[in-house]
């Protein structure tokens, strides 16, 4: 039914109207009375036919589409999560190594991404009173807005009433997503491919956690720009 459907969406208006006609002289009716020789029961009826017939095909495919939307934004919960714990730790061996510059950096990229987040749940849950306010700046100062914005992506939470921000769940989970991808993901890619650079030039070991680490942003930064896109 919906591959007829949408094969009849792609005919032009002349081919729709000969198909139009074709269906009633093959059925028998009447194309120009057809609607007023049948009752509003029978309308009623045709009408649930086709939507338990519809529900019955639509079911298992639904099912399957929710459950790969919630696999992949975990995975990309999971990645990102890892992204942040290996950019900390890379922060921590900048400063063991004496490369001031790129932990002035990482710092830097890491405290913008910080920043970002906390004042988009301020922005985000103006109106809905200060304990609301201060909870979700907690949330995010502690580096869990994409864990709880992940969330109440795949429950579909909504915004309460008493919301002055418009914003549904999917728009936040957006706008998360972006920040780490514009202040974390991308700019810790470039450094750290920056910093593996030099460590060649100067002849010097390459530490395993080094090429993790730019993995693992490379890896976040491609998942989180196919999510946004």
């Amino acid at each position: 039914l919906i591959q007829t459907m949408l094969a009849h969406m792609r005919l032009d208006k002349d081919q729709r109207r000969n198909a139009g006609r074709e269906w009633y002289a093959e059925s028998g009716l009447d194309a120009a009375n057809v609607a007023n020789q049948a009752t509003s029961a029978e309308r009623s009826a045709l009408v649930k036919a086709v939507v338990a017939e519809l529900a019955v095909k639509l079911r298992l495919p639904l099912k399957l589409s929710r459950f790969r939307l919630v696999a992949r934004v975990l995975v990309i919960l999971v990645i990102s999560q890892v992204d942040l714990v290996t950019d900390l730790l890379m922060l921590v061996q900048y400063s063991h190594d004496g490369r001031a510059w790129a932990f002035a950096a990482s710092a830097c990229f890491l405290g913008l991404g910080w920043a970002a987040h906390v004042t988009f749940a301020w922005v985000f849950n103006a109106g809905r009173g200060a304990k609301v306010v201060a909870q979700e700046m907690l949330i995010a100062a502690t580096f869990l807005a994409p864990v709880v914005g992940t969330y109440r992506f795949v429950v579909g939470a909504e915004v309460d009433e008493d919301s002055a921000s418009l914003m549904a769940p999917v728009i936040m989970y957006a706008t998360v997503k972006a920040i780490e991808l514009a202040f974390e993901s991308i700019p810790e890619s470039v450094l750290q491919v920056a910093v593996l650079l030099q460590t060649k030039a100067d002849d010097g070991a390459v530490s395993s956690l080094s090429v993790a680490s730019f993995v693992v942003s490379l890896l976040a930064a491609g998942l989180l720009m196919a999510d946004l896109n």
